[in-house]
């Protein structure tokens, strides 16, 4: 009875280590990370939406003396769909509002006490813009 028992542990021990283990593999790049890659190197930024339904993939320029208001190059991927549904390059930065809408900050050359921000509220989905500091639709 111990032989068998023996043998047994034997056996499995040989087949666990014959096995290839699938958690060591590393799994191929997302298109949106293929994608990312191809357009702004190592500079891309990937942020997932709050539903992980799409994704804002963004590379910002470094600061530069001769450039001081730096750009924000980036994009908007329905992973639903596998497709880039926006792109555009802003002076200023781009971030998450909601589930489907963008903050677009834009960086003035001249600053005004007063002024409301400068930028825009973009639907992802629709393309629509709304001036920052107003509800969004729907």
């Amino acid at each position: 009875m111990i032989r068998r028992l023996m043998t047994g542990c034997c056996v499995l021990g040989l087949f666990a280590c014959a096995t290839q283990r699938t958690e060591d593999a590393v799994p191929p790049p997302l298109a949106y990370e293929t994608l990312a890659a191809e357009k702004y190197g190592e500079a891309a930024e990937i942020l997932m939406n709050e539903d992980e339904t799409y994704v804002l993939v963004r590379s910002r320029a470094a600061f530069d003396a001769a450039a001081p208001l730096p750009k924000t190059r980036f994009f908007v991927y329905d992973l639903q769909a596998g497709t880039v549904v926006y792109e555009a390059e802003v002076q200023g930065d781009v971030a998450w509002a909601d589930a489907r809408h963008l903050d677009v900050r834009l960086t003035p050359g001249t600053v005004q006490a007063d002024a409301p921000p400068a930028g825009y509220r973009l639907d992802v989905r629709t393309g629509a813009r709304q001036p920052l500091g107003g509800a969004p639709d729907g």
